[in-house]
């Protein structure tokens, strides 16, 4: 285990109430259990767990965990200081020497900086965030692991303020720009005389689609929204 792993595992054996120490413990959870059910690696190196009294999927392999785990201590030390709003864990496909993104979770977190919950607040939270991980482990966001595709992920961070400090804790890995991945394909219709003409890939709304999966609002704010790419215009 990794210096910082075992200060965080410390931390939240000392201070089991503070808000950010909690919800740090949750953002591990829920990226171990998105980047398996979601195929971007091989459900055999993940086990069955459970957290805040939630089925969740857990990496039992050893430089993810490293990684995940630096991930979960920048964004720990960024809500210590209140300055982070938004957390995204990014999904990304290579195809044809392009790289696109294919989907999006998006964590919103309100000011939990020098938050701690009393007894009953705890109960509250734990219950709610082992909604969230329920959640995710719903049947319709669980996929089959597509062994053709090249599957990537990114974590990015959206913070109020820059501090170097924070540099050395946070990684961030991929393209700063997304290209969202077009579901079209090129269709073919019938011209005036009886031809055919290619069309080509529909025009695409600017936006790709929100899709709630679960929220809170006490004793603080948290939601969590898929993003997939965007629908086609209908002709």
């Amino acid at each position: 285990m990794d210096p910082d792993t075992k200060a965080r595992s410390r931390r939240m054996s000392a201070f089991p109430t503070c808000a950010a120490d909690i919800v740090g413990e949750f953002l591990e959870a829920a990226v171990h259990t998105i980047l398996c059910i979601r195929g971007v690696y091989p459900r055999v190196i993940f086990r069955a767990a459970r957290k805040f009294n939630a089925p969740v999927r857990m990496s039992i392999h050893k430089d993810l965990n490293t990684y995940i785990a630096e991930i979960v201590e920048g964004a720990y030390k960024s809500m210590k200081m209140g300055i982070v709003h938004k957390l995204e864990l990014v999904i990304r496909e290579a195809k044809k020497e392009s790289i696109y993104t294919v989907e999006k979770y998006v964590f919103e977190v309100g000011a939990i900086a020098k938050l701690h919950l009393n007894p009953r607040e705890k109960d509250k939270v734990y219950e709610e965030l082992g909604n969230f991980l329920i959640r995710l482990m719903s049947v319709d966001l669980i996929r089959e692991r597509n062994k053709h595709k090249d599957l990537s992920f990114s974590f990015q961070m959206f913070t109020s303020c820059h501090d170097k400090a924070l540099e050395g804790h946070w990684l961030m890995v991929g393209p700063s720009n997304d290209k969202w991945e077009s579901t079209d394909k090129k269709e073919t219709t019938a011209g005036s005389k009886g031809g055919k003409r290619e069309l080509g890939s529909r025009p695409r709304r600017d936006f790709p689609r929100l899709n709630p999966i679960h929220s809170m609002t006490n004793p603080f704010p948290l939601t969590l929204n898929l993003m997939t790419p965007p629908p086609s215009i209908p002709s």
